[in-house]
C-alpha cells in the first residue's frame, strides 16, 4: 500500500473515531480535527524514535514506539488542549489501536514482519504463520474492547494502561512465531523486550490509578 494512501486512511479512521466519541470527552468538531492530526503525527514520530533506539539510524519504523512514547509526546498536546493527560490518552488509545491494525494490514501486503514456516506442502511450498494478520486482528479486537470499556465507563483514565498490558502480553507471545530476528537485549529480539517494558509500565500506571481511586 502506498505510504501516502496508508497515512490518509489512518488519519481518516482516527478522525472518524474521534468525532464520534467527541461528545463523551467534551471535544468540539474543530478540536477533534486538531487532536487527530496531533495524535497521528506524534504516533509516527514515536515509531521513528524507537527504530533509532533499536538500530542507531532513521531508516525505518518500529510500530511499538507509537504506543510507548504516547504519554511523553502527547503531554504538550494535553497542556495546549487543556485536557488531563490520562483523559487524552483514553481518547487517543482506541483510534491508535485502529491505526496499528491498518499498519499491520500494510505489513501483510508488502510482506514485512512475516511469521515462521509452519510446514511445507507436498510440493515443497512453505506455509508461513500469518503473524501480520494475527496482529491486525488483535489490534482491531483491542480497539473494540477499549470502545466497549469506554461506553460502559470502565477503566476511565486507565485505558492506556490496560492497552499496554494486554497488547504487550499478546505481542510477546506472537513474537516467538515471527521469522528469526536479531537479538537486542538479553538474547531477545526488540519486540519481546518492548513487550516486557509495555507490560511493566502498564501495570505501574494501572496500580497508580487504582491507588489514587482508593485514596
Amino acid at each position: 500500500m502506498n505510504t501516502i494512501v496508508l497515512a490518509a486512511l489512518c488519519m481518516a479512521v482516527m478522525l472518524f473515531m474521534n468525532l464520534k466519541r467527541g461528545k463523551k470527552y467534551n471535544v468540539s468538531f474543530r478540536k477533534a480535527i486538531t487532536l487527530s492530526v496531533a495524535m497521528g503525527v506524534m504516533g509516527m514520530i514515536g515509531t521513528y524514535i524507537l527504530y533509532f533506539i533499536e538500530n542507531g539510524g532513521w531508516g525505518g519504523q518500529s510500530f511499538f514506539g507509537a504506543m510507548l512514547f504516547y504519554p511523553l509526546l502527547l503531554y504538550p498536546v494535553a497542556i495546549l488542549a487543556r485536557m488531563r493527560l490520562t483523559r487524552l490518552l483514553d481518547y487517543a488509545t482506541p483510534p491508535g489501536m485502529a491505526m496499528l491494525g491498518l499498519f499491520k494490514l500494510n505489513c501483510s501486503l508488502v510482506g514485512c514482519c512475516g511469521g515462521v514456516v509452519l510446514y511445507h506442502t507436498t510440493t515443497g511450498i512453505p506455509v508461513f504463520f500469518p503473524s501480520q494478520i494475527v496482529e491486525m486482528v488483535i489490534a482491531f479486537l483491542m480497539m473494540s474492547m477499549l470502545v466497549y470499556f469506554e461506553y460502559k465507563g470502565k477503566y476511565d483514565g486507565a485505558l492506556y494502561a490496560v492497552t499496554l498490558i494486554v497488547y504487550g502480553a499478546s505481542r510477546f507471545a506472537i513474537n516467538f512465531l515471527r521469522w528469526k530476528q536479531d537479538e537486542f537485549l538479553f538474547g531477545l529480539p526488540p519486540g519481546n523486550i518492548w513487550s516486557i517494558v509495555s507490560i511493566f509500565i502498564g501495570i505501574i500506571l494501572f496500580a497508580i490509578k487504582k491507588l489514587k481511586k482508593v485514596a
